[in-house]
């Protein structure tokens, strides 16, 4: 039974494969990073665009860094038909996809050119930001298990001390702020005019002006102002408020001057500086 059972999984996924790579949608862009910049907020605004529409299931997909695998079919069954939700855009966010090495070129081969939008956090403040949220899942039976029981401190001492960044954890604080190293990777295989970069504090000064430069990328209808007053007051995810200790503190200087260097490189590989500075 299972001999004949095997090739004809092997048939029907291939005739699966070729049905949705014919009728179903491939998504028009996807905002590939980064954690903890605000794309789980972008998600939600995005969403409620009448010219938009996200893809099924939960936000991130993690098909190009975690899942490719299963195959572009499986992808392709969270997008629309080819013949539902037409003139409006289809979309995913995996704000992971950044920082893996592989993902730009698989991107290329099975979409082609889709429109990429990234927002960039102060680097060493996104990764204080990303170890308050792994550390926080200790308080959490379902989420306990991934968890990082470390302390800010020792987390970017291991890490630093790493010569791969611990690639064998899913605790990537400083190699996640790397951002020219990786936009270049992802312009060898995406044409600059197709990727949006944006600072991530803009969101919360000047909503409006944000979400109009992303409109406008996109080639759609921008938001009203009443509407951006009301998306503004809903709030997404967002991490536990508390003092920082002094060993934090001294942490965090520790990080802002380790990637002075590394921010001065994006800054002029954008052609702009943001105002890190005073984060």
């Amino acid at each position: 039974m299972e001999l004949t059972s095997t090739p004809l999984r092997s048939v029907i996924a291939s005739a699966t494969d070729r049905l949705y790579a014919l009728m179903k949608r491939k998504p028009d862009f996807l905002i590939v990073g980064t954690q903890k910049g605000g794309t789980t907020s972008l998600h939600a605004y995005l969403k409620a665009h009448p010219q938009v529409v996200a893809s099924a299931g939960p936000k991130e997909l993690h098909f190009f860094n975690m899942y490719y695998e299963k195959g572009l079919a499986w992808y392709l069954s969270h997008f629309p038909w080819r013949f539902q939700e037409r003139g409006k855009l289809t979309f995913e966010a995996t704000p992971d996809y950044i920082s893996h090495d592989p993902v730009p070129q698989r991107i290329s081969k099975d979409l082609g050119q889709p429109k990429l939008i990234l927002t960039l956090r102060e680097p060493a403040e996104r990764a204080y930001s990303a170890w308050k949220m792994w550390h926080s899942f200790l308080d959490d039976r379902k989420k306990m298990k991934k968890a990082d029981k470390r302390s800010f401190a020792s987390a970017v001492r291991e890490e630093l001390a790493s010569t791969d960044h611990q690639r064998d954890l899913h605790f990537h604080y400083i190699s996640m702020g790397l951002y020219a190293d990786h936009i270049e990777h992802f312009l060898q295989y995406s044409n600059e005019t197709n990727l949006l970069m944006l600072d991530y504090q803009e969101m919360g000064r000047d909503l409006n002006g944000y979400l109009k430069k992303i409109c406008d990328f996109l080639g759609i209808d921008e938001f009203s102002r009443a509407e951006c007053d009301r998306l503004g007051k809903v709030r997404h995810w967002a991490g536990s408020k508390r003092p920082r200790t002094e060993e934090e503190k001294a942490t965090l200087a520790e990080l802002r001057a380790y990637y002075a260097p590394h921010n001065e490189k994006l800054f002029s590989l954008l052609g702009r500086r943001f105002d890190w500075e005073a984060a």
